[in-house]
């Protein structure tokens, strides 16, 4: 039997700031390891009191036949810490310590090559930040994020801070959609670089699509403006391979060249085999605390 609903995502951080900011504080004057250390704790107590966490991950488990066991939760629950830890080491320090393997990142450069923009589709996996902060590196091509910005005020300074120091420059989705579309279509008319998570709804049409053994809805949204502005999209994912480790893999380009919904839906589908492919693999690495399925 599927586990009972969960609230859907609100994109507002839990826990308090000067919790965040205690971990800024250590990440900067004292390294990662040292998070990494006072994160045991802190993941368990969340593990204990958060019930939303706990149906999340057990509806997850559900759909890979995974035992739901309090350590498997936990192990969950910190890896997540952990990328959100990382997350703000690559933000604030000037030298993080990470290394990095990239798959296929040629792939991303030859789509730039076209001169319309490419259109990075990937989900709240791994750490999708640090992949657009490693790209704009590499590459030197601006990478603008597209965030929903929902975030509480305490937070949104901590965080815009970090940005700031990265140089890193969001689209933030408004209300009405008008002002974001576009910031989207001039990005891409300037043959940016437009990262979009394509694994939680926020508004907007969807489309139900067989993800692990059940219908789940994903948003249509990024597959819209690559077919509205001819901009090559390319699934990506990063995840955690090794203590400081990571590797990113880029997938074949798409092109979507006409209105013909079927060749929307068929960009739609394969985005969601890469990653349930990528989910397969590293399961506590999806973090997606809700029951993805009930929504």
């Amino acid at each position: 039997m599927t586990p009972n609903p969960s609230p859907q995502w609100t994109g507002t951080s839990k826990g308090p700031s000067r919790g965040i900011a205690a971990f800024l504080f250590l990440i900067r004057h004292v390294g990662v390891l040292p998070a990494y250390i006072l994160l045991i704790p802190v993941s368990f107590v969340y593990c204990l009191i958060d019930k939303s966490l706990k149906t999340g991950i057990d509806a997850l488990s559900h759909h890979l036949n995974l035992k739901c066991t309090f350590s498997s939760r936990w192990g969950h629950c910190y890896t997540f810490g952990m990328a959100l830890l990382d997350r703000l080491a690559f933000l604030v320090m000037d030298k993080p310590p990470f290394r990095f393997t990239c798959i296929h990142e040629e792939r991303i450069s030859a789509a730039l090559q076209e001169g319309k923009g490419v259109i990075l589709i990937s989900a709240h996996i791994g750490s999708t930040e640090i992949a657009g902060n490693l790209l704009a590196d590499k590459l030197k091509v601006p990478v603008r994020p597209v965030m929903l910005d929902n975030e509480r005020d305490d937070m949104r300074k901590i965080y815009k801070k970090a940005f700031d120091k990265r140089s890193i420059h969001p689209i933030f989705l408004d209300p009405t959609g008008f002002g974001s579309s576009v910031e989207l279509m001039n990005a891409l008319r300037n043959n940016e670089i437009v990262c979009m998570l394509a694994d939680r709804t926020a508004g907007g049409q969807t489309q139900k699509v067989a993800f692990l053994g059940e219908e789940a809805s994903f948003p249509k949204g990024p597959f819209a403006l690559a077919r509205a502005t001819g901009a090559v999209i390319i699934p990506i994912f990063i995840v955690k391979t090794g203590l400081l480790h990571y590797t990113l893999s880029a997938s074949l380009q798409q092109h979507i060249r006409s209105r013909d919904p079927l060749e929307t839906n068929a960009a739609l589908q394969s985005f969601v085999k890469a990653l349930e492919a990528t989910v397969q693999k590293h399961p506590f690495q999806w973090f997606n605390f809700y029951n993805f399925w009930s929504v």
